[in-house]
């Protein structure tokens, strides 16, 4: 290991001398290529510049911090990064990059592998198969510019943590670079609209987030860069990204990053008017986006825990930012954004991912951005106990953590209280380790599932009845599976998708929720009511036509069911999301119906109606981004006729 950080200093101050000799050439008159640093190995911000991303408790913090140990290993994983990012050339590429969902395997779903010596060739690691050409390409360069902003980030904390010049040289030879290719590449949009268009990426939101973090890393060195090399970043980079994102305006998760982003450039480049236009346009100013897109229950309005915090993330970025302005972002409705999620968590930290998001959703993944509620808000008792938590189950992960200074002793977990989100629209019964979740809310926008009273089951470990959240958004099952009624806990009719409606809450108390709605499919009312207690959960679902239907009751479980008879292979006669359920056989009905998933036993009635059958298969499960789709088994209860109640009892105990 020390052979190779020597092999890498002598890299990185082979580009330092680099960029000196650059500077020399083009003739700077306020800089020589000698050795002289200003600095003396310190962070330097001149007495008339009051622009910075870290304070000097923040300064502190970090390098206290980095010699603990765990913050030793985000030491050795900065360095890692940079060990790795040195052993292929750090040219930036000279196309434009595309749209990351796509560098997948359409048909595992996975990520396919990156690496940086096989530009027109991308394996999954799953099937072996190679992808290459058109979008497969760009999408690799989509993922060089990723790792080159890990590269920058891993410098700008190393920098921080050690003073090394050499790492302050490594992110202006990088973004000088960048500065080179910038305007050169055209603006592209993967969706074809000219208001979402990239340069680097294919869409703003990429291009935003990216800037957000090569702004901070910049600003952090910016006193050690040669004035030529500053003026040509700021003017051919920093400040044409702040104008094309200035253009484009969106009303969701979007605007708060392209906000972060305009924000960040503002202070980087002491530009106050950036800044301004970020917190204040309105419409789309930070202010303004999250008063609209707030519920009053805290949630955020996409429906989508992966997407609150995503918008979350955005607006730390741009609250960090500004601070130096002393400009407070920290207000209540960002706090609530941090406090509502809390009650909304399994017994195992993990949480429901409804609507789009990535599988796994977890406070533990988190609990990072945590380290800022608790500082920002004066380390209050409820956001220490979730680091805490955390830190126990999974320890300290993220560069957040750096920053805060406190070691927080863990004293145990307290026990969930059921709650319910109106607005968001769930609720969440919790009784010792089991929990059940219940959505009725609006849809969620572009990002919502045709899923209304769908039901989660958590046995403290894990889902029994799961909701799988989504894959990659290019991959044909996206659209074929999960994005449908079907792929969740609830009732097809007709084996069509629900409308995109909003249900409502009837009844809620410490065990039981009830929720019905109208609009999802035309003529046709649904109600159910699910009840938890230490030994049981009981589930009554009833619909009621108009005329007479074809009802897919439906229990998707991450066990394989057992019923006492293997039934007869059939099919389920649908086209759609039904194709991507395999191996089906048909149980007949008896009244009594009962099935054992692990340990548990579930028993059915159905009251009205006339059941053809139940129908069981297997299809995909948990869509996870680095290892093979999970396997999941529907259990579908089809009934026709104009109204029927079907009831399930889980024994628990």
């Amino acid at each position: 290991m020390d052979t190779e950080m020597t092999s890498v200093k002598k890299i990185l101050g082979g580009i330092s001398c680099f960029l000196l000799l650059l500077v020399a050439c083009n003739k700077d008159p306020d800089i020589t290529p000698d050795d002289d640093d200003p600095s003396g190995g310190e962070i330097v911000v001149p007495e008339d510049d009051p622009y910075y991303f870290f304070s000097d408790e923040d300064i502190e913090s970090i390098r206290k911090n980095a010699a603990v140990s765990w913050g030793t290993e985000m030491v050795a994983s900065y360095e890692k990064t940079i060990r790795q990012r040195l052993k292929y050339s750090l040219s930036v590429p000279d196309s434009e990059g595309g749209y990351g969902h796509y560098y997948y395997c359409p048909d595992c779903n996975v990520e396919l592998t990156f690496a940086f010596a096989s530009p027109h060739s991308h394996v999954c690691p799953q099937c072996g198969r190679s992808y290459s050409g058109g979008v497969y390409d760009m999408a690799w360069i989509s993922e060089v510019h990723n790792k080159n902003l890990d590269y920058l980030t891993a410098c700008m904390y190393l920098y921080i943590i050690n003073g090394d010049k050499e790492y302050a040289a490594s992110i202006a030879f990088m973004l000088d670079d960048y500065a080179s290719h910038w305007s050169g590449w055209e603006e592209h949009s993967v969706s074809g609209n000219p208001n979402t268009a990239g340069r680097m990426f294919a869409q703003s939101l990429d291009e935003a987030k990216w800037f957000c973090d090569a702004a901070m890393a910049y600003k952090t060195v910016k006193t050690t860069i040669p004035e030529s090399v500053r003026n040509k970043i700021e003017a051919n980079l920093f400040l044409p990204a702040a104008a094309m994102l200035k253009e484009r305006k969106q009303t969701t998760n979007w605007q708060t990053w392209h906000n972060a982003a305009i924000a960040s450039i503002g202070v980087a480049t002491g530009n106050k008017d950036l800044v301004n236009d970020a917190i204040e346009t309105p419409v789309y100013g930070f202010k303004a986006i999250l008063a609209s897109n707030l519920y009053s229950d805290g949630w955020w309005s996409e429906g989508s825990v992966s997407y609150h915090f995503y918008a979350l993330q955005a607006m730390l970025k741009t609250a960090e930012a500004v601070r130096c302005m002393e400009i407070n972002l920290y207000g209540d409705d960002l706090k609530r954004m941090f406090e509502t999620p809390l009650n909304s968590v399994y017994s195992d930290l993990s949480m429901v991912t409804h609507n789009d998001g990535w599988t796994g959703a977890s406070l533990t993944s988190y609990a990072r951005y945590y380290n800022l509620a608790y500082l920002r808000y004066g380390r209050p008792q409820n956001f220490a106990s979730v680091l805490a938590r955390c830190w126990n189950k999974a320890g300290r992960k993220g560069a957040e953590n750096l920053l805060n200074p406190d070691d927080i002793p863990y004293t145990g977990s307290s026990s969930q209280k059921s709650c319910a989100f109106n607005d968001m629209g769930f609720a969440i019964l919790h009784k010792n380790q089991w929990s059940v979740v219940m959505k009725y809310g609006p849809h969620g926008g572009s990002h919502g599932h045709p899923d209304k009273l769908s039901i989660t089951l958590h046995d403290g470990q894990k889902e029994i009845l799961p909701d799988f959240g989504s894959p990659a958004y290019s991959v044909p099952s996206f659209q074929g599976w999960y994005k449908n009624t079907l792929s969740h806990n609830t009732v097809t009719v007709d084996g069509k998708n629900q409308a995109e409606t909003t249900g409502e809450l009837i009844d809620f108390n410490e065990s039981s929720i009830k929720a019905k709605v109208s609009g999802a499919y035309n003529g046709v009312e649904m109600s159910r009511n699910v009840s938890l207690s230490a030994t049981q959960m009981t589930d009554e679902f009833i619909v009621t036509g108009n005329t007479s239907h074809t009802y897919d009751y439906a229990l998707l479980l991450t066990e394989m069911p057992s019923f006492s008879s293997q039934g007869t292979t059939a099919s389920l006669g649908y086209d759609g999301p039904y194709s991507y359920i395999e191996d089906v056989r048909r149980i007949d009905y008896a009244s009594g119906l009962s099935m054992t998933v692990g340990e548990k036993t579930v028993s059915f009635t159905v009251d009205g109606g006339t059941v053809e059958g139940v129908y069981v298969g297997k299809s995909l499960g948990y869509p996870y981004q680095n290892a093979p789709t999970s396997t999941c088994w529907p259990v579908i209860i089809r009934v026709n006729g104009d109204r029927t109640k079907i009831s399930a009892v889980w024994r628990l105990d």
